[in-house]
């Protein structure tokens, strides 16, 4: 009996089995608040993977905007882009999408890394600029997709109620320690899914100037100072 213990004790974990869907939603969570050359540019994107649901939405609370969002891909049954009104995504959306499934075959929430104003990697930890997909524990949903493996299972964490007596379920929230996005992530870390950035999908983040992250312009500038990258 102890020899069967011990054997059973070393097999290896089962791999977990991913609710999937070939239906893709992009929701842009603060809308209202978009600059004309936005939409100008985002509809030809959107236009270039026929079948894609898009949903801006139009109040100026961005996890209730985004919580929303998470509803109407629960009811299509479908996988799930956030697009923050600030960025203009380099790659096109169909190549971007093949990314994603790709990816969702491993993780379930993937980030393309954005530079802040500062420059700064909006991912933590920090990647290897290396041009692959790595696991990170955090990042900024300035551009994000959530597998419909969440979106199928995710419950509310609460309700916002409105004037005229209904209400909306809460899939994140911002608090004074965190923001929405950062708490979403760390909710579904400890839920046992898998948060990991994705390099190859390229988006310019507008902060005042546009900022892009391209990974081989970074790898290549610490190559010069004598780091290694990789």
């Amino acid at each position: 009996m102890i020899m069967k213990y011990l054997c059973m004790s070393h097999r290896p974990p089962k791999e977990k089995v991913r609710e999937k869907s070939d239906k893709f939603v992009v929701g842009i969570p603060l809308a209202r608040f978009s600059y004309s050359l936005f939409w100008e540019w985002l509809l030809p994107w959107i236009t270039q993977s026929p079948g894609i649901i898009l949903i801006p939405m139009e109040s100026n609370r961005v996890d209730l905007n985004r919580s929303r969002i998470i509803e109407i891909a629960k009811q299509n049954e479908a996988n799930l882009i956030f697009m923050d009104n600030d960025c203009l995504p380099n790659t096109p959306l169909p190549q971007i999408i093949k990314m994603l499934k790709e990816d969702f075959e491993k993780y379930d929430i993937v980030i393309a890394p954005v530079l802040s104003q500062n420059r700064n990697l909006l991912v933590n930890p920090a990647i290897k600029h290396n041009g692959k997909v790595q696991e990170i524990d955090e990042g900024s949903f300035t551009f994000a997709g959530v597998s419909y493996d969440i979106i199928k299972n995710l419950k509310p964490i609460g309700y916002y109620g409105v004037e005229d007596g209904s209400s909306f379920p809460l899939y994140t929230q911002y608090t004074n320690q965190t923001s929405e996005d950062y708490f979403f992530c760390r909710k579904m870390k400890k839920l046992g899914y898998k948060v990991a950035a994705d390099p190859r999908i390229m988006v310019d983040h507008y902060k005042a100037v546009r900022m892009r992250y391209v990974w081989q312009d970074v790898a290549a500038e610490l190559q010069a100072q004598g780091i290694d990258s990789s």
